[in-house]
């Protein structure tokens, strides 16, 4: 059996094939995936106009995350339980 170790720590079993995951909506903008293992933040490229890692119909949109993400902790007093 192989394991990933995402950011935190854990542990996470590797599969052996891939596996499509899919998500329908009818505001894929409002949308962002996050690698938990390496931290990648991926996002629908109708929601960017920096035309970098492109990867299908998704970008890698690192840098252009993070104002959400500081908003989201900022809201919630800085600290966010994710558990």
């Amino acid at each position: 059996m192989k394991y990933r170790t995402l950011i935190n720590g854990q542990k996470v079993q590797d599969c052996a094939e891939s596996v499509k995951m899919t998500i329908d909506s009818k505001s894929p903008r409002k949308w962002a995936f996050v690698d938990m293992e390496n931290g990648q933040v991926w996002m629908h490229k109708s929601r960017l106009s920096d035309k970098r890692g492109k990867a299908g119909d998704f970008y890698c949109a690192d840098m252009l995350v993070m104002a959400t993400l500081k908003k989201i902790a900022n809201n919630a007093g800085g600290y966010i339980d994710l558990k």
